[in-house]
């Protein structure tokens, strides 16, 4: 009706200049719509936050990602800040290389997994899947040494690196990767290569091993903590791109390719889609 009604006033307008009309009536007032801006935790510092996530079935704390290194939990009744987990020994950080992502697993509350995305210095700098836990489930911060490494990566930049992950309807873990740079060795004239290395596009991969799916094909990056869902879409690909490519070489992780720098996505909770 807002658009209707604005239409006819400027037609209204258009006529009385062509008529030469001395009085021309303007719409009524429309009220003012937008949204606001509200400090939900005031008087609690944070240093380049990338990411606010909450764990599943909680509503007592958020945990706040900062880039530096820090997974800072948040006590939403009393406002306390308390460091969850600090992975800033061998960090990388730039303006688009750190700490990038977190995700709990769906089954927290009772197995304390929880997944940190982040790019590190090790023999090159690696961008770096890893499962770490809370012992027990409930504790108020998680072990860094139950660290447990999925996917390790060489990149050739510390710019393009994507950083998100969530768990899907599912139940399968997702992360996002950017397109900067994959190594010589991984180049390829199309601009996406599905044989090669975790770059420009979203992976999908079974966290927990369900018995039907798949071990992944080798790849340096690869560790082998994980399984590939069945029914992932590259699964058994012989040709992709107008070429041929050996289906043993896939990345059969890939759930989504053809992204530049899918920094943060989100699944519709009417949909799933």
């Amino acid at each position: 009706m807002g658009l209707l009604r604005r239409s006819f006033s400027l037609i209204t307008l258009l006529l009385a200049i062509v008529w030469g009309r001395a009085e021309i009536v303007l719409p009524r007032s429309e009220p003012v719509l937008g949204f606001g801006f509200e400090n939900a935790l005031p008087g609690i510092p944070f240093n380049d936050p990338v990411g606010v996530v909450s764990a599943p079935g909680e509503t007592h704390r958020l945990f706040v990602v900062e880039q530096g290194g820090l997974i800072v939990a948040v006590d939403l009744a009393s406002g306390a800040r308390q460091m969850f987990l600090d992975v800033r020994p061998g960090l990388r950080v730039s303006p688009e290389a750190g700490l990038l992502g977190l995700t709990f697993h769906p089954n927290f509350a009772e197995n304390g997994r929880f997944f940190v995305y982040r790019t590190i210095n090790a023999n090159g700098l690696r961008v770096r899947l890893s499962e770490f836990r809370c012992d027990p489930p409930d504790a108020p911060t998680a072990n860094p040494s139950s660290e447990r490494i999925l996917i390790s990566q060489l990149d050739g930049l510390d710019t393009h690196n994507a950083g998100d992950l969530k768990f899907g309807p599912d139940g399968y873990l997702y992360l996002s990767l950017g397109d900067e740079s994959p190594l010589l060795d991984d180049v390829h004239e199309s601009p996406q290569a599905i044989d090669k290395g975790f770059f420009g596009g979203i992976i999908r991969i079974d966290v927990d091993g369900r018995p039907e799916n798949l071990v992944p094909n080798p790849h340096p990056a690869a560790t082998g903590n994980y399984r590939v869902p069945s029914d992932n879409p590259f699964v058994g690909a012989t040709e992709f791109d107008g070429r041929p490519v050996n289906p043993w070489a896939v990345r059969t992780e890939f759930f989504a390719v053809g992204l530049r720098n899918p920094w943060r996505f989100t699944f519709d909770p009417f949909t799933d889609r």
